[in-house]
């Protein structure tokens, strides 16, 4: 596996999932947006490192639509005071956004092997 996609799927994992209070799984994500305007920043430059790797894998137009919108959507909740931090914790943008990319990854090596 790419090392690129091994390290941004560490580090939407820690953004995520990574601690657990209450039987709730959360990363830092929304911690961070504790820092006013700094933490969505810090958020979406992860989240952009995702969608970089997106495109050196070539993903087709109609995924990269997906994966920004997930990024989209994710930075226009943390936006929002209180909420964007609650929000931030069941909207797993970058978790999904791994899983767009293993998803294509795996279909086109399997459409791959029919083929050949």
């Amino acid at each position: 596996m790419d090392k690129h996609l091994v390290l941004a799927e560490g580090l939407a994992h820690l953004m995520d999932t990574k601690f657990s209070f209450l039987g709730i799984r959360f990363g830092l994500d929304p911690l961070l947006d504790l820092i006013p305007g700094i933490g969505d920043v810090i958020g979406l430059c992860v989240s952009l490192y995702i969608v970089w790797i997106a495109t050196k894998f070539e993903l087709p137009q109609d995924k990269m639509v997906h994966i920004i919108g997930n990024i989209v959507l994710d930075f226009l909740i943390g936006l929002i005071p209180v909420i964007g931090g609650i929000g931030d914790i069941f909207f797993r943008a970058n978790l999904w956004n791994i899983q767009i990319i293993k998803a294509h990854l795996k279909n086109s090596t399997i459409e791959g092997e029919i083929i050949t």
